[in-house]
């Protein structure tokens, strides 16, 4: 981390920001989480329920991609419009000879083994509401939590993808700075350095990999000739 400031500092001609270097470090390792799934930023937690309760608050730091299970039951995500109406009771306002029309009123207060749940942004409803406790197994994308100025605090991506920190935290201080070409350099460099560390990702996770035939000219001439059993 410590590393990574004196860098940041360098770029910026500055070095009466360490405080501020240090938020703008971590700002931008949140803002690379967002950029790649990296897989050590997926995490499991549980929470139980109360009976009556349907509404309840997702860990502090979900950044997306839940996977709600209740024992071994995935439950199913349901859009808020979904939910609305299997929640909700149902009217039949008008009835003609190509169709019905229906509205549907929210709030049901069936209460049973939830199947259902929707999202709320940081919280979610679970339909049916529960009737007892049980063990909510939330499985998702979480966000990297802060480095500190300790020297030897670093994660996945401070260890391997160092530049596009180093890049993003100096063109956070630009902004602050208001240096119009440093900020144009460093988002640049930024930009770049994203994509590059996508690119090395997806092909460590084999996403990109493929495999090239070798062809004749990949060998020695004599080696070929041996290859093809043609007498030399």
């Amino acid at each position: 981390m410590s590393t990574m400031e004196s860098r940041v500092a360098d770029y910026l001609d500055r070095s009466d920001l360490t405080t501020e270097i240090t938020g703008w470090i971590n700002d931008t390792v949140k803002d690379i989480a967002t950029r790649y799934e990296f897989d050590y930023l997926f995490t499991e937690a549980s929470a139980s329920t109360t009976s009556g309760t349907q509404r309840y608050a997702l860990p502090s730091d979900y950044m997306g991609h839940l996977i709600l299970m209740l024992g071994t039951k995935k439950l199913v995500r349901l859009t808020s419009r979904e939910y609305d109406e299997i929640t909700g009771d149902q009217y039949d306002l008008e009835t003609t000879d190509s169709a019905t029309v229906y509205m549907y009123t929210t709030g049901s207060s069936r209460t049973d083994e939830p199947d259902y749940y929707v999202d709320r942004g940081m919280e979610i409803d679970l339909y049916p509401i529960p009737n007892a406790t049980y063990t909510l197994t939330m499985r998702y994308y979480s966000q990297p939590d802060d480095l500190s100025t300790a020297t030897s605090d670093e994660n996945y991506i401070s260890r391997f993808h160092p530049d596009a920190i180093n890049f993003g935290a100096a063109w956070r201080g630009a902004l602050f700075l208001d240096d119009a070409d440093k900020i144009a350099h460093f988002k640049a460099a930024y930009d770049e350095a994203i994509n590059q560390m996508i690119g090395k990702e997806k092909r460590k996770d084999g996403q990109d990999y493929h495999v090239r035939m070798r062809e004749s000219k990949d060998y020695a001439l004599t080696q070929f000739k041996r290859l093809m059993k043609v007498n030399t």
